[in-house]
């Protein structure tokens, strides 16, 4: 593959996976439920290759059955779990060397999150680099559905240039996000979802981390 990158202006950023480590929280998190109804639970390899969105789906695969199983109980109680666990976690050890070596290329940072967003502004605030970022979206509600509307409201409001574009992230779905919404993807495959699934996707590139990226622009 081709390693000149085209010029990019803006970077629009996930946030579970992608610049917060939060993957043991939520193997955690998922694993505290499923132990709770004495499910089989996952280590990180097994989490990792099932892990997806819409999460409903990912919750099937994991062994729940909604004809029996309650999604507004399970996600409530995830949810509960995974919140318990953050003030435990941190940023990649490169996020703040990458977002200063963009900045200083003249790059503008957005973050677009399944995350609820009133819980991400905490979240960002907590790991201290609101500076970095022009805006930051999140769902408005607990239950990490597609961001796929949210995107496109992000590039209306801010009067993104598609072209100059690029969303970094660590699943399969932000490369179908960054897709409907017409911009490049870079997927990092130190997140939620092992490199043999993001390796699947014309995304256009695939990295093990973020410090890469510096080769690259």
């Amino acid at each position: 593959m081709n390693n000149q990158m085209k010029r990019y202006t803006t970077i629009i950023w996930d946030w579970n996976g992608t610049l917060l480590n939060d993957i043991e929280a939520s193997l955690l998190s998922i694993n505290k439920i499923l132990g709770d109804r004495k499910m089989p639970l996952l280590n990180r390899e097994s989490y990792r290759e099932v892990f997806g969105f819409p999460v409903k789906s990912y919750y099937e695969k994991v062994g729940f059955d909604f004809t029996k199983d309650d999604w507004e109980v399970l996600a409530n109680d995830y949810i509960n779990n995974f919140f318990g666990q953050m003030p435990y976690t941190n940023l990649f050890d490169d996020v703040i060397p990458t977002l200063d070596f963009c900045t200083n290329k003249g790059i503008n940072h957005f973050i677009l999150s399944a995350m609820e967003y009133n819980q991400l502004l905490k979240d960002i605030d907590r790991q201290g680099i609101n500076e970095y970022f022009e805006a930051v979206y999140g769902i408005n509600n607990i239950y990490a559905g597609s961001k796929v509307e949210l995107g496109n409201k992000l590039l209306n409001e801010n009067n993104i240039d598609k072209d100059s574009t690029l969303m970094i992230g660590d699943t399969i779905h932000d490369y179908e996000v960054a897709s409907s919404m017409g911009i490049d993807c870079i997927l990092c495959s130190n997140g939620h979802q092992a490199i043999s699934r993001l390796e699947k996707t014309n995304c256009k590139r695939v990295i093990t981390n973020l410090a890469e990226l510096k080769e690259l622009f």
